[in-house]
């Protein structure tokens, strides 16, 4: 099961992301890298040039997608 914050909905509201791409980096990342917060990023690159990076916490079956961000080209998992 796949839940979406409040703020992770606004961000994708902003930037114009709908949920199938979101969950579709979800299901077939191209990288993924841990933070300092104990969450994970995931890194899908996008159709129209760059990067998407979703922010997830994992509890139990259920995924929390926190944020949602595109990322210039340059600026994609390290």
């Amino acid at each position: 099961m796949t839940d979406f914050t409040q703020h992770a909905r606004g961000r994708m509201g902003m930037y114009q992301i709908d949920e199938a791409e979101v969950l579709a980096a979800l299901a077939a990342p191209d990288a993924t890298t841990p933070t300092e917060q104990g969450r994970t990023n995931i890194w899908k690159r996008r159709a129209r040039g760059g990067w998407l990076r979703v922010t997830i916490k994992t509890t139990g079956a259920t995924t929390v997608v926190i944020t949602v961000t595109p990322r210039a080209a340059n600026r994609g998992p390290a």
